[in-house]
């Protein structure tokens, strides 16, 4: 099986596939949940890496999703770049709703996700990807300012 070089994703020590013993199932094997009520994952995509959260408490589930995307340039560096990442921050926080902000010079991402419960793989997986599509053009939008030339920029 080839791995997709783009994106990874672990689960504690297991990379997916996920390991099936952190769901648990009732006695006709059906999924009744998370074996854990609470775990952390983490998973790389497009150079990110993203940190979860998970919580199951029975009758709701949900995900805090967090990254740190990297630093703004300080205005002397490139002020150019400095206000075109502002902008595309702006313009995703308006687009998604609140999600990325900076802080001392850093840009970070926070988002925390309802899960469908009972919590599977799929349901989980799927997810993340619900939340990684709409968020893509704008990391591409941000690679693509930070690797310019700066007199382009």
């Amino acid at each position: 099986m080839s791995e997709c070089p783009g994106f990874s994703l672990f689960f504690g020590a297991w990379k997916v596939p996920l390991d099936i013993t952190l769901l648990a199932v009732n006695d006709r094997g059906q999924p009744v949940g998370a074996a854990q009520s609470e775990f952390n994952f983490h998973f790389r995509y497009r150079g990110v890496t993203f940190n979860v959260k998970f919580r199951d408490r029975g009758d709701a589930a949900d995900m805090d999703l967090s990254a740190w995307l990297g630093s703004l340039p300080f205005t002397a560096e490139s002020g150019t770049r400095r206000q075109a990442l502002r902008a595309i921050l702006k313009a995703a926080n308006q687009d998604l709703g609140p999600l990325f902000s900076v802080t001392k010079g850093k840009i970070g991402m926070r988002r925390k996700l309802d899960l469908p419960v009972p919590v599977t793989a799929v349901g989980l997986i799927t997810a993340v990807s619900n939340f990684l599509l709409p968020l893509k053009p704008y990391l591409d939008l941000m690679d693509m300012v930070r690797l310019l030339p700066k007199e382009q920029v």
